[in-house]
């Protein structure tokens, strides 16, 4: 069996939790040949402790590599890293949310189709037993008239305690102001100037909820029209 090389961008919480332990689980199908992370001291740590023979700091170097396909899991927006890795001829995971506006998806949409590549959402809850189990529950239910979701998400600190994972403050402040400004130009763009609560309420809609909502897109089809 020919392995699958791979490229990790985003050496955080869930690529330390999930992506890099499953990886490395199923090292006879995948090889992660490198790692990136702004942060070299988390690229340095995963590195170490996944057995990562490379890692890196610039998301270029990846793309420059001899890699079949990149998982991205950096802060948002990962927009312009996604088309860069088509552009690259690479496969594309990209951790959710995808993108914040219809621009971005119709960006990232027309850079994989070009390519011919493979693009994957990380909408992975549709593979869970839970998810599977009530797919087939509603097989037998007829004229489903009313569904509602309570989701209740306190916090990740609840999740990420119970796991080894690092953090460093080395990350430079340049950094963290670019991708501050270009998290607030990728929403802006989505929902127009809003004010702070409506701006936390589309981040929790995009980041907590949006396992909820494409959930319930698979299991009922695609909604009719939003109301509020």
């Amino acid at each position: 069996m020919t392995r699958v090389k791979i490229g990790v961008i985003g050496g955080g919480a869930i690529a330390q939790i999930q992506h890099l332990p499953f990886l490395k689980e199923l090292a006879e199908e995948f090889d992660v040949r490198v790692i990136c992370d702004i942060s070299q001291r988390i690229a340095e740590f995963d590195a170490q402790w996944f057995q990562i023979p490379t890692y890196v700091t610039d998301h270029r170097k990846v793309l420059e590599m001899d890699v079949d396909a990149v998982l991205l899991c950096q802060t948002d927006p990962k927009t312009d890293v996604a088309i860069a890795a088509f552009n690259a001829g690479k496969h594309v995971f990209i951790e959710k949310p995808i993108c914040f506006s219809l621009r971005e998806i119709d960006s990232i949409i027309g850079a994989a189709r070009k390519s011919g590549r493979v693009a994957q959402a990380g909408y992975v809850k549709l593979f869970e037993p839970a998810f599977e189990a009530a797919q087939q529950e509603l097989k037998s239910t007829q004229d489903v008239r009313y569904v509602q979701v309570n989701h209740l998400h306190p916090g990740n600190t609840l999740h990420i305690r119970q796991f080894r994972t690092k953090r460093f403050d080395d990350i430079p402040e340049y950094a963290k102001q670019e991708i501050q400004n270009a998290r607030k130009a990728a929403i802006n763009d989505a929902i127009g100037e809003v004010p702070p609560l409506v701006e936390r309420a589309f981040g929790t809609l995009s980041g907590s909820l949006i396992h909820d909502l494409y959930g319930l897109r698979v299991l009922f089809g695609a909604p009719s029209r939003v109301a509020h």
